[in-house]
C-alpha cells in the first residue's frame, strides 16, 4: 500500500522505497498480461483485433523475491520461494525474460534481467560495472533449481545454466547524484520488458519522476498520455530528429508497444512508451479529468486527504517534480497494489531506503 510519504520520494534526489518500486512492477507484470491476452484474441482470429507487435514475453519479480530467497545474499534457501514462480504465473518453456530488482546491503538498487532467449544474465548497476555483491550468482543458482524441479533433472542438464554468460555491459545509463537508483532501475526495467533501447540519462531523472507520479496516479503506465503524444515520448533522450547512439542501444529495432487501454475509444490499440524514454510534460500531455498539468501533481501530493486515507495530511499545495497548481485535496484515499500469491508477502524482508 503506498502513502504520502512514498509519493514525496519522487521528489529531488531521494531514494524510492520497495512499495513504490513493487506498484510499478504490478504495472509492466499487467501490462504483459494483457500484451498476452490480446495476442490470444488475434491468434484466435477475433474480428475486430489489433494486431501486437512482439514483444518479449516477461516476468518482473517484486523487491520482496531476493530476500526471501537469500537474506543479505549469504544464506540461500530455494525452498523458500519453491512456489514463487509458479503464483507468479512463471512459465519457464515460454518465458523470455525474468527481470529481478534487488537491493543490496538496504542501499542501492540494481536490476538482473535473466534472458532466457539468449541464455544469458544481464546485470544493470547505475553505479558501476561489477558485481560487488553476487547477485547473479545468486539468480544463477535460483534458476538451475527451478529449471530441475519443475522441468526436471534431463532439462536442467539441457538448460546448463551454469555456462550462461553475464553481460556487465559499460554502456549503458549512469547515474550522477546520489539517491536516483531506484528511478534508473524502474526506467530500465520498463525498456527490458518490452524490448527497447535503454535511452535516458541523468538529466531526465526529473522526468522520469514525473512519469511514474503519474503512472502511480493513472494506475496505468501510459499516465493516461494519447497516441498524439507518442512521437515526442519516443523522442526522449536523444533530441527529436537526432539519431539514437548505438552505443547506448539493447536492441536498435525494438519495436512500438500497443497500448491496450484504448485511451481514444476508438476500439484501435494505440503506441505507448517505456518509461525510459521520456519527454516533456506540459499542461497539453497531461491533462486529463478536467485536471490541468501541474495541478496533477499536486494531487499526487495530496491523495487522501478527505475522505479517510492514510498518511494524506496534504493541503493540496504540494508540488510532485515542480508543478506549481494547487489540487483539490480530495484524493482518493489510500492507494493499493496486490501482489500475485499471499506466499509473495510472508516473511519478506523489508526494503529500505536505497541510494
Amino acid at each position: 500500500m503506498l502513502s504520502g510519504a512514498d509519493f514525496l520520494r519522487l521528489v529531488g534526489e531521494a531514494g524510492l522505497g520497495g512499495e513504490l518500486m513493487n506498484s510499478i512492477v504490478a504495472l509492466i507484470n499487467d501490462r504483459d498480461d494483457q500484451v498476452r491476452c490480446s495476442r490470444a484474441l488475434v491468434g484466435d482470429g477475433l474480428a475486430g483485433a489489433s494486431p501486437v507487435p512482439p514483444i518479449p514475453r516477461t516476468l518482473v519479480f517484486s523487491t520482496y523475491f531476493v530476500p526471501r530467497l537469500a537474506p543479505r545474499l549469504l544464506h540461500y534457501n530455494y525452498d523458500a520461494v519453491r512456489r514463487w514462480g509458479i503464483k507468479a504465473g512463471l512459465d519457464l518453456e515460454a518465458v523470455e525474460r525474468i527481470i529481478v530488482p534487488v537491493h543490496t546491503g538496504n542501499t542501492h538498487w540494481v536490476l538482473v534481467v535473466i534472458d532466457v532467449a539468449n541464455s544469458v544474465f544481464r546485470l544493470y548497476y547505475s553505479l558501476s560495472t561489477v558485481d560487488t555483491h553476487g547477485v547473479v550468482g545468486v539468480l544463477r543458482r535460483w534458476l538451475r533449481d527451478e529449471v530441475a524441479s519443475r522441468l526436471g533433472g534431463d532439462a536442467a542438464k539441457s538448460w546448463n545454466v551454469e555456462e550462461w554468460a553475464t553481460d556487465l555491459d559499460s554502456r549503458r545509463p549512469r547515474q550522477t547524484d546520489a539517491g536516483s537508483c531506484g528511478v534508473f532501475v524502474l526506467a530500465a526495467a520498463d525498456c527490458f520488458a518490452i524490448g527497447t533501447p535503454l535511452l535516458f540519462s541523468q538529466k531526465d531523472v526529473p522526468t522520469l519522476r514525473q512519469r511514474i507520479a503519474l503512472a502511480l496516479f493513472f494506475d496505468d503506465l501510459d499516465s493516461g498520455l494519447d497516441v498524439s503524444c507518442s512521437d515526442s515520448l519516443v523522442a526522449a533522450c536523444a533530441e527529436v530528429g537526432d539519431a539514437p547512439d548505438p552505443d547506448m542501444e539493447e536492441d536498435a529495432s525494438g519495436p512500438e508497444v500497443v497500448d491496450l487501454s484504448d485511451s481514444d475509444s476508438s476500439g484501435e490499440a494505440g503506441v505507448t512508451a517505456p518509461l525510459g524514454h521520456v519527454g516533456e510534460l506540459d499542461a497539453e500531455v497531461v491533462a486529463a479529468d478536467g485536471v490541468d498539468g501541474h495541478a496533477v501533481e499536486a494531487n499526487v501530493h495530496s491523495a487522501g486527504r478527505d475522505d479517510g486515507g492514510d498518511d494524506g495530511g496534504g493541503d493540496g499545495m504540494g508540488d510532485i517534480g515542480g508543478g506549481d497548481g494547487a489540487g483539490d485535496g480530495s484524493g482518493g484515499g489510500d492507494m493499493e497494489r496486490v501482489f500475485a500469491g499471499e506466499d509473495m508477502l510472508e516473511g519478506g524482508t523489508a526494503n529500505d531506503d536505497g541510494i
